[in-house]
């Protein structure tokens, strides 16, 4: 299964290997880059850690925005 908001070029992807997995690790990017890359398929808890993490950033985002004072 794709994941397409992990594509985004501006995104940390061992940020995202921290809070997913616990550690950050070169082993742990590599396997989230081969889970994005379709060569190994996402769990069901991964994906549903996944969504969590999206809301969290798109959070943070809409936070930070300046359009969200207006």
């Amino acid at each position: 299964m794709m994941v397409p908001w992990l594509h985004t070029p501006y995104l940390d992807i061992r940020h995202v290997s921290k809070i997913l997995y616990g550690s950050s690790s070169r082993l742990y990017v590599y396997r989230l880059r081969q889970k994005m890359n379709g060569i190994i398929p996402f769990e069901s808890w991964e994906l549903d850690q996944l969504e969590t993490i999206k809301v969290e950033l798109l959070q943070h985002i809409h936070e930070g925005s300046p359009s969200s004072v207006i």
